[in-house]
């Protein structure tokens, strides 16, 4: 299962427990360009819709 979801040493995952189920997430971070990309993009939403 790890190979097949590219688990890799190391890598950070998030841990939900809920009654008798667990939910296992990868965490993911955005590479530099992503997460800029991603301020620019909520900076336009938030003058488009006057927060600034």
């Amino acid at each position: 299962m790890r190979n097949k979801l590219k688990i890799n040493s190391g890598d950070k995952l998030f841990i939900y427990c809920n009654e008798d189920s667990i939910l296992i997430k990868k965490n993911k971070l955005p590479s530099k360009e992503e997460f800029e990309n991603g301020i620019k993009e909520n900076m336009k939403i938030a003058k488009e819709s006057s927060l600034t």
